[in-house]
């Protein structure tokens, strides 16, 4: 009777284990299959899309002609820039952590390859919250990380052609669940949310070559110089 009572213990004990391997197995596995390529995990915006899958299936895309706003006010037509390669980055200016991070190791990727980039290189930084991201602010933004914006232009522009080009650029953008919340009860004007918490998009930057066409895609905040620099070089041999 003994012995039955501890048999039967026992392959209880090992179909618990098992159960618990099993879980954790598939648990892991299905993390890792939500991971971009690069290790960097992302947010799903919407039910149906992933802004790893939609940065990527950008790529290859010719972006064409978009009238943004500089810095200064003045008209900027993106295309003017297609006869090299060039970085676009999409930043919101209240953002306080994760837009400061792209937009300063970028800063700092052009400060340690000022040889292999040439004098010509260009970024340009979009911001995407059309009310907020005025030229006047895009400046003041843009002035933490550059001396001055021959090279690098911080603009913005109507919110049709932002989107437009962020479309063209595989970079998703959308408020938060909480900002959207509050814009059914109240007027934006008279939100009392943090600005920081106001918007989720893809921690991206797009590398574009030649003739604007979209070359590559780079995940996360913070990028190696040879994350950045492969892209690029890769793009100046074609």
């Amino acid at each position: 009777m003994k012995v039955a009572v501890i048999s039967a213990l026992m392959v209880s004990v090992l179909l618990i284990v098992f159960g618990v391997v099993k879980y954790v197995s598939g648990n892991r596995a299905a993390s890792q299959m939500e991971m971009p390529p690069h290790g960097y995990r992302t947010t799903p915006i919407g039910e149906d899309k992933t802004p790893t899958s939609v940065a990527y299936a950008a790529i290859g895309n010719k972006i064409g002609k978009f009238e943004l706003v500089d810095q200064d006010g003045k008209p900027f037509e993106i295309s003017k820039w297609f006869d090299k390669p060039m970085i676009v980055s999409y930043i919101f200016t209240a953002c306080d952590i994760v837009c400061p991070a792209i937009t300063g190791s970028l800063a700092s990727f052009v400060e340690n390859n000022k040889e292999m980039l040439g004098r010509d290189f260009r970024i340009v930084s979009v911001g995407f919250d059309v009310k907020n991201d005025t030229p006047s602010a895009m400046r003041e933004y843009g002035e933490n990380f550059v001396d001055n914006f021959d090279n690098w232009v911080f603009a913005t522009g109507s919110a049709d052609v932002v989107k437009a080009l962020s479309e063209k650029l595989g970079i998703m953008y959308k408020k938060t669940d909480a900002a959207m919340a509050m814009n059914a009860e109240m007027d934006h004007g008279e939100m009392k949310m943090d600005p920081a918490m106001m918007w989720k998009h893809t921690m991206a930057i797009t590398v574009v070559g030649p003739g604007g066409v979209v070359a590559e895609q780079v995940f996360g905040t913070n990028y190696s110089d040879e994350e950045l620099a492969k892209p690029i070089k890769k793009t100046l041999k074609n």
